[in-house]
């Protein structure tokens, strides 16, 4: 189930003449419940048991307060800046069994507000992220139909649950021990990008063609990804006696994201044929899983200038659409 609920305030200045601008504030209430159980089992890796049992309720809140202006120097050069303050609180709370983190526990894990008794869909505890995303184009009309730009602009990937769970849903210090060894906190960062953009839209041939094409470099720091450990947990009654799965979100990458893309429609008499391809390469900058570095023995710098996974460098696509009139049936 979910819910969310948002405002905006806007005023806005649109007289004729080369200024337009405006500034408001917005709010965004976003709720989820669910229930749901992930059971992991693999006999050959020797896991006899490793269940997660979450439907805990996930919620963020985020406040935030923009500006644009927009400026035209002449019939072909206008300048636009914009800009986005927000403030966004993501909440952590507890699943459907009640937990006691200890007071010891929750100051070594850095949220000492967590420690105590928490009943069933309790909160544990919130956190509270705070940025400011500026943009600014300068677009030119070379021809009342081709319009080249440039742009700078910033975000930020606030993610509804990021926080790792782990030191509270087992409370065995031999995990939190492998927690801290993965080099893992409760709290993860978000993601923040820096975009670098040089553009050219237009129509040629009386319209008869329409293209796009766009050269990006992205700065991509405080990526997310996901650390993951088997241990053997203490006996009872300090632990479970049984293999765990320990894993959590960790700020460990940053990547330089760069590519070009290109979009052509064509008409061609009935016939519309459209053209897209992309080079999205990806340097990695920066990378460190300790799993990964005891299994594999590289660290580092020996990720350095590798693609990120999961991401085709090159793609293309053709379509070819016929535009009739249908011939009418009885």
């Amino acid at each position: 189930e979910n819910m969310d609920f948002s405002q905006e305030l806007r005023l806005a200045y649109d007289k004729e003449g080369p200024f337009r601008g405006l500034v408001g504030v917005s709010h965004l209430h976003l709720k989820q419940w669910f229930d749901g159980v992930n059971v992991f089992s693999e006999t050959q890796l020797g896991l006899n048991r490793a269940t997660n049992s979450t439907g805990a309720p996930r919620e963020v809140k985020t406040n935030g307060a923009f500006f644009g202006m927009t400026y035209d120097f002449n019939d072909r050069l206008t300048v636009s800046a914009e800009g986005r303050y927000q403030q966004d609180e993501v909440f952590l709370y507890n699943g459907p069994a009640g937990i006691t983190i200890s007071a010891t526990n929750a100051t070594a894990l850095g949220v000492p507000g967590a420690g105590g008794f928490h009943a069933a869909y309790d909160l544990i505890l919130s956190t509270k992220y705070k940025n400011f995303l500026p943009r600014a184009i300068v677009q030119y009309d070379f021809t009342d139909d081709i319009m080249g730009y440039v742009s700078y602009s910033k975000a930020v990937n606030v993610g509804i649950d990021f926080f790792n769970q782990t030191p509270f849903s087992a409370a065995s210090a031999t995990v939190l021990q492998a927690f801290t060894d993965l080099g893992l906190s409760v709290v993860v960062q978000p993601e923040k990008l820096t975009n670098y953009e040089l553009g050219l839209k237009g129509k040629f041939f009386d319209n008869r063609m329409q293209g796009t094409l766009a050269i990006y470099r992205a700065n991509w720091d405080n990526q997310v990804n996901r650390r993951t450990v088997i241990i053997q947990d203490a006996a009872p009654p300090a632990g479970t006696g049984a293999p765990q799965i320990v894993s959590g979100q960790a700020n460990s990458g940053k990547v330089v994201a760069q590519g070009i893309e290109v979009d052509v429609l064509t008409k061609l008499g009935n016939f519309d044929l459209t053209v897209s391809a992309a080079m999205n390469d990806s340097d990695i900058r920066r990378f460190s899983d300790p799993s990964i570095s005891q299994m594999t023995g590289l660290f580092g710098d020996d990720f350095k200038g590798h693609q990120l996974p999961l991401a085709s460098k090159i793609s293309a696509n053709v379509s070819l659409q016929y535009n009739g009139a249908a011939p009418y049936f009885d």
